[in-house]
């Protein structure tokens, strides 16, 4: 994967897209949709997208984030 997609694949689920959060569900139910670490939730979304599944290109960033520091 390049790079550049990872760090775009990172943002969005750092700003906690909704539609991640419910294929998230969809997939492994609330539970434990709620236990995985960021990083579980990055290497599923990477899956996501190269597996070209439906809903993926509805991904975006949800809300702006912020940098270290900043309030």
């Amino acid at each position: 994967m390049r790079q550049v997609r990872k760090k775009w694949i990172t943002k969005v689920v750092l700003s906690k897209h909704p539609k991640v959060t419910e294929m998230l569900q969809d997939r492994y139910g609330e539970e434990e949709a709620n236990k995985k670490t960021n990083g579980q939730v990055i290497k599923f979304c990477k899956q996501m997208w190269t597996r070209h599944v439906k809903g993926v290109e509805d991904w975006g960033i949800y809300k702006e984030i912020l940098k270290r520091g900043e309030v």
